[in-house]
C-alpha cells in the first residue's frame, strides 16, 4: 500500500512576501485606525453659547402649561408673585422649585 502524501496550499504571495489577505486585512486595520483618530481626537475647548431662550427671565414667566402624550394637562398661573395652579381655585404651588425649574433652561 501507497500512502498518499497530503500538501498543504500555499498562499499565494506577493510584494514582501505578504498574501492577499493580509494586505487587505492591513488596509482594513488603517482604515479603522483612520476612523477612531478622527473620533477620538481632542477636539477645542466648549465655549459658551447663547442663552436658548435669548434675553428672557424667570420673572418675565407668568404661565406655564405642562401636557403628557395622553393630553392631560397642568397650568400653573403666577398673579401677584404667587404660582398657582389654575383651575383648581388658586391652589398655591411651590414658588421656590417652579423658579428653580424655570432658571434652568434659561442659562
Amino acid at each position: 500500500m501507497s500512502e498518499a502524501t497530503q500538501t498543504m496550499p500555499t498562499p499565494v504571495l506577493t510584494r514582501g512576501g505578504l498574501s492577499k489577505m493580509n494586505l487587505i486585512l492591513i488596509g482594513l486595520l488603517l482604515v479603522q485606525v483612520v476612523i477612531a483618530a478622527l473620533v477620538f481626537w481632542p477636539r477645542s475647548s466648549v465655549t459658551e453659547g447663547t442663552p436658548l431662550l435669548g434675553d428672557l427671565t424667570a420673572e418675565q414667566i407668568t404661565k406655564v402649561t405642562i401636557s403628557d402624550n395622553a393630553d392631560a394637562t397642568v397650568t400653573l398661573e403666577k398673579s401677584d408673585g404667587q404660582w398657582t395652579l389654575a383651575g383648581a381655585d388658586g391652589f398655591p404651588a411651590k414658588d421656590a422649585d417652579i423658579d428653580t425649574a424655570l432658571g434652568k433652561p434659561l442659562r
